[in-house]
């Protein structure tokens, strides 16, 4: 089986993600929360080693000077 990596939804859009290896079917949904934490989280993409962040969604409730 493939192993996914995955990147936890911070509640916070000034908090850094977490990212997660988690070994999953090829043919299997996605998972939208963590299997033993619960936490909300999303697939991600690998672009060599480094975690490709979707560019629609990253600083989208941060603005003018908030901490992002």
């Amino acid at each position: 089986m493939p192993i996914y990596v995955y990147e936890t939804i911070p509640a916070d859009c000034c908090a850094d993600p977490q990212h997660y290896e988690i070994e999953q079917a090829a043919e299997a949904a996605p998972l939208e929360k963590h299997p033993e934490t619960g936490e909300p989280i999303k697939r991600t993409l690998l672009a060599g080693r480094e975690v490709v962040r979707d560019a629609a969604t990253d600083g989208e409730c941060c603005s003018g000077s908030s901490c992002c």
